[in-house]
């Protein structure tokens, strides 16, 4: 996590801070009868607004039942509004994204009622329909003295930035764990296919992408064949097809070079003419491609094809991967050595016999 990213500890604090200056904001705007006089309750409630106002966190308040009366300017930015009369007048359900709702009907708004409720939700951005994980505090304001429920307050902390360092961190853990599987197999089991499995497979499923592959590559005839498919459910060997590498010249060229292929966008620079293929089928949305050269030649290798849309595919993710295809192509050259020395074995035992 950043240096600048707040701890889940400080943003309880905040929270609750926050909350407390809410309710005390809520009860001076209902009070009939201030103490100290009508000049020092305006004065107060002035610096609490500024405060809610000036919050960097979401702030929404709804009446008892539920229907949004007000938003800070921080939540109008949240859920993409410019004006409370956006969504004024209407559920704060609409708000959150049509999965979320049971949960806000069935638990958060009832908890809410009785006290407080303390839990992840996620909002949808309207404007962009992009969905938020928030941090929220959602709680009951009630009069001091009645005990009346004056409104329902929620103040949420947008977790994006936290949510995606998690998974971050999870997916090099799995990476590693993938890097560790296909050790295991080449160096104790010596099998080349389980490894090819378990890097598409593997490290397929952690990336979450639609589909991977490994193909082979013919530099002297520049052909493509496509020999082993992880489609995200199971893993097969396609029937052999060699395809010529003509519309991926631009791409074959820097692989030959062994580096290693990002597009986090294929329908920028170029791409969408070469789709249609083994490489690139007409819904791939970002590939990243990494080379397996064998003795300073392009002998294969391995794609991650994202099918939902553009991404960018992080620094420390790839150096991983090249470790785990830098691995398999010791292992590929270990056998071509062995295959080499067998092969001299043999000529050597038949010069012999001739010589007998």
């Amino acid at each position: 996590m950043k240096d600048e990213e707040k701890s889940r500890e400080e943003l309880l604090r905040e929270l609750a801070e926050t909350r407390e200056a809410l309710s005390r904001l809520q009860l001076l705007s209902r009070s009939t009868k201030p103490s100290g006089g009508s000049h020092g309750v305006v004065e107060e409630r002035d610096q609490l607004l500024g405060l809610i106002e000036n919050s960097s966190e979401a702030i929404a308040i709804a009446t008892p039942d539920g229907v949004c009366s007000y938003l800070n300017p921080a939540g109008l930015q949240l859920f993409g509004l410019e004006s409370i009369e956006d969504i004024g007048g209407r559920s704060i359900l609409e708000l959150h994204p049509e999965k979320e709702r049971a949960l806000l009907r069935d638990e958060v708004l009832p908890a809410m009622r009785k006290g407080k409720w303390q839990g992840e939700l996620v909002y949808q951005n309207r404007a962009t329909g992009g969905l938020v994980p928030c941090w929220v505090n959602a709680f009951a304001v009630r009069h001091s003295r009645s005990g009346e429920l004056i409104a329902l307050a929620t103040l949420a902390h947008d977790i994006s930035a936290l949510k995606s360092g998690e998974r971050h961190r999870e997916r090099i853990v799995g990476l590693k764990d993938v890097s560790r599987r296909v050790a295991t197999s080449l160096l104790e089991q010596d099998d080349l296919h389980r490894a090819i499995g378990i890097i598409l497979e593997g490290a397929g499923r952690i990336l979450a992408v639609g589909r991977s592959f490994l193909c082979r590559y013919r530099e002297d005839r520049r052909w493509i064949f496509r020999t082993h498919e992880w489609d995200g459910t199971e893993l097969g060997r396609p029937q052999l097809n060699p395809e010529t590498s003509q519309p991926y010249e631009r791409l074959t060229r820097r692989l030959v070079r062994g580096e290693v292929v990002r597009l986090g966008d294929l329908d920028e620079g170029g791409h969408l003419a070469a789709k249609g293929g083994a490489f690139l089928r007409p819904d791939a949305r970002a590939i990243l491609v990494m080379p397996v050269v064998i003795h300073g030649r392009l002998e294969s290798f391995f794609g991650f094809v994202d099918t939902e849309g553009p991404r960018e595919w992080e620094d420390e993710e790839v150096s991983t991967l090249e470790i785990i295809v830098d691995s398999f192509a010791r292992a590929v050259e270990r056998r071509i050595a062995e295959r080499e020395r067998t092969m001299i074995a043999k000529d050597l035992e038949r010069s012999v016999a001739r010589e007998r």
